[in-house]
């Protein structure tokens, strides 16, 4: 949908005439239907009063998007980050990523003394289970950090 036509689009839901839009544009109905006909651009502080009195935005106005209603558009919801909070989210992210693979990898790791020494098998086995203990321990700390993350997450969403 090129400008022109959003233009008329929004000035007719709001009931308008080429008319009452230039007067509260400080402009000519024959500018207005100029930019309604393709023929003319209206200048910046004009675009942004067209923004202002029709409640969209420019970029809504000069982008030309496939066809779907403002309603779609403007129903489209996203979050901004800055920068901090990504890199801090990534770095959290990464220490819990490694808090995984380590905990798995000391499981693992646990089953080699009985394999290694077979002929103490009794300790073997005393220091296969107590590395396993360890992974499984780092793997609860993993487990819980996520269980924290989403009631933090729930919550915010409830504060919303």
């Amino acid at each position: 949908m090129t400008f022109s036509e959003k233009l008329i689009k929004l000035r007719k839901e709001k009931g308008m005439s080429q008319e009452s839009l230039a007067e509260m544009l400080g402009t000519s109905r024959q500018a207005v239907s100029k930019w309604e006909n393709g023929q003319g651009f209206p200048e910046t502080e004009k675009l942004l009063m067209i923004g202002n009195i029709f409640e969209v935005s420019t970029d809504y106005l000069l982008k030309e998007a496939p066809e779907h209603s403002r309603a779609e558009s403007e129903n489209e919801k996203g979050f901004y980050a800055s920068r901090e909070l990504i890199a801090s989210y990534l770095l959290a992210v990464g220490k819990k990523a490694r808090l995984l693979a380590i905990g798995f990898f000391v499981i693992i790791f646990a089953t080699i003394p009985p394999n290694l020494f077979p002929k103490y098998e009794s300790a073997a086995n005393i220091a296969m289970f107590c590395i396993m203990a360890l992974g499984i321990s780092l793997l609860a700390v993993f487990a819980s950090a996520r269980f924290s993350e989403q009631i933090i997450l729930k919550s915010s969403k409830m504060s919303h």
